[in-house]
């Protein structure tokens, strides 16, 4: 304190203007002021630290957070572990190996699954409580288990088993093993597909057999864990994706674009999300500190905890209302050119597609000579389309390729081969 008293000149000098300095002025640390709260990355960790100056011999301190997207922030206790929800207002955590129950509006409380009458535990009472006990709710029991005899082959990644079209549930051979999420970031009626790979984050289309990058993706970043899907800051009917990435919790909209990111106060531990800790208010919970939410739609909200559900379903939630995609024509030729160009050993054509059944592709030379053609004959309707093209055996130059669409649109691209 004897440090940071108006008789530091050089820092009221540094700071002044954020506060009206002055004889027994109150000494304000924002991210504004020098030194600074924000984090060890220099994140806005929207804490201000006051300092209330006086002529005693000590003074107060009032800390306050002040985030335009977070209504609310609430510490929990230290050295906790999330490892449950009921998915409504009520969370289990491990401190110290001993399981609180902690709803809002009430005091954590020791809970003890043994004599809850609605509690069908896989774990005997003799066995110890440890980092790997997760508590699971399948809206009617709670059910105490083993994390690794849980996951499927004991890994400790999840499969998504399967996703919403109205009509069929894929099994994980569809799938894929390495999709952490799914949700419909379109609203076409399908779930996209959510992944990490070497760290960075990739949405694709929902397709098992058209792997196809949504616009703006892969973010590159340090992403890990286990993505969420949820409309959560604005409550527009568009979910983000809810990430880790190194020291931060990341927003994602659905176009790849950084919307909003929070200090991430727990690198350990799982994200999770409470749709309703109040009424039109989610908690989003990171290790011991609980984020609140006054924006949040539950009807844009798919992936709300590490594997979906509480009790680990992998049951998409959310509104699949369908396409609002009213288009006539074949493809949207607004939307259809080929990344890279120039083009170095492969090219893809990219299209999206609105009502077409298949694309045919004509790569000309600058002497008119076809010297190619390609054919997509399995279209997702409503989505971005790709096919690829390997330049290998050409000679370095200019080249013109028409793209058709069945129901006649038709676009040249031009395209360099270096």
């Amino acid at each position: 304190y004897d440090f940071w008293t108006d008789d530091n000149e050089l820092y009221l000098n540094v700071n002044y203007g954020i506060n009206n300095w002055g004889a027994n002025s109150d000494v304000v640390f924002n991210s504004n002021s020098i030194p600074n709260s924000n984090t060890n990355n220099n994140s806005n960790s929207s804490l201000s630290i006051l300092v209330n100056n006086s002529s005693m011999s000590y003074s107060s301190m009032t800390i306050s957070f002040d985030n335009i997207i977070i209504d609310e922030m609430i510490f929990i206790d230290d050295n906790v572990s999330i490892i449950g929800n009921d998915g409504l207002s009520c969370f289990f955590y491990n401190k110290d190996n001993v399981i609180y129950k902690y709803c809002h509006g009430s005091q954590p409380v020791i809970y003890d699954c043994f004599t809850e009458t609605n509690c069908n535990s896989q774990i005997g009472p003799s066995t110890n409580i440890d980092l790997n006990t997760r508590i699971l709710f399948d809206g009617q029991s709670y059910e105490l288990v083993d994390k690794n005899d849980y996951l499927q082959g004991g890994s400790s990644y999840q499969i998504p088993q399967g996703y919403f079209d109205d009509i069929l549930i894929l099994d994980d051979s569809n799938i894929g093993s390495d999709i952490l999420a799914l949700g419909d970031f379109d609203q076409d009626g399908y779930d996209e597909k959510v992944k990490i790979n070497n760290g960075n984050l990739e949405l694709y289309n929902y397709s098992s057999n058209n792997e196809v990058l949504a616009n703006g993706f892969p973010v590159y970043g340090n992403f890990q864990g286990y993505p969420l899907i949820s409309d959560i800051l604005n409550s527009d009917g568009v979910p983000e994706i809810i990430i880790k990435n190194e020291d931060k919790i990341s927003f994602i909209s659905n176009n790849g674009e950084i919307l909003h990111e929070i200090p991430l106060f727990s690198l350990d531990s799982d994200l999770f999300i409470l749709p309703f800790w109040t009424q039109g208010k989610a908690a989003l919970l990171n290790g011991d500190i609980i984020f609140v939410f006054d924006n949040y739609n539950d009807n844009y909200s798919y992936w709300k905890n590490p594997f979906s559900t509480p009790a680990f379903t992998s049951v998409v939630t959310g509104q699949h209302s369908g396409s609002s995609n009213n288009a006539t024509s074949g493809i949207d030729l607004s939307r259809t050119y080929n990344y890279p160009n120039p083009v170095n050993d492969k090219t893809k054509f990219r299209y999206f597609v609105n009502t077409a059944q298949s694309v045919n592709i004509k790569i000309y030379d600058v002497a008119g000579f076809l010297v190619a053609e390609l054919n997509d004959n399995n279209l997702i309707q409503n989505e971005y389309n790709e096919i690829v093209w390997s330049v290998e055996s050409l000679e370095s130059g200019l080249y013109f390729a028409t793209i058709k669409s069945d129901k006649g649109d038709s676009k040249l691209i031009k395209v360099v081969i270096l």
